[in-house]
């Protein structure tokens, strides 16, 4: 009788220990998950807002600075500025900067721009 306590007590301590080292995992799990970034936001978010008639030619994506960089062409000034409008009225931008304007024979409209993004933006899986 004595042996099977004495194994009871043991396993007993045993399932414990293993509960307390999973609970300690799961937490440096959340810990690790909740600084984890996702900059695929960034290409979710350009597919979503960007319209039919501006195209971008290349990008720099700072994700400390939460900071995308473009160039790229519109098919109007005025495409451009519906461009930044919808950039601007975006909740998960905290600015938009755009200049470098150029215009070449085709009617097409160079331009640069920079979207700075809210904290919380490369948090969270969109």
């Amino acid at each position: 009788l004595n042996t099977l306590k004495e194994k009871e007590n043991n396993l007993k301590g045993g399932i414990l220990n293993q509960i307390f080292t999973l609970e300690q995992r799961l937490k440096n799990l959340r810990t690790l998950l909740s600084g984890h970034v996702f900059p695929s936001n960034v290409f979710a978010f350009l597919e979503k807002n960007t319209l039919p008639e501006v195209r971008f030619l290349n990008m720099v994506f700072d994700t400390q600075a939460q900071k995308l960089d473009m160039s790229g062409e519109a098919s109007s000034f005025s495409a451009v500025s519906k461009q930044v409008n919808i950039f601007e009225r975006d909740p998960q931008v905290e600015k938009v900067e755009f200049g470098g304007l150029s215009s070449s024979g085709a009617n097409i409209a160079g331009f640069k721009l920079t979207i700075i993004f809210k904290k919380s933006f490369l948090l969270l899986r969109q």
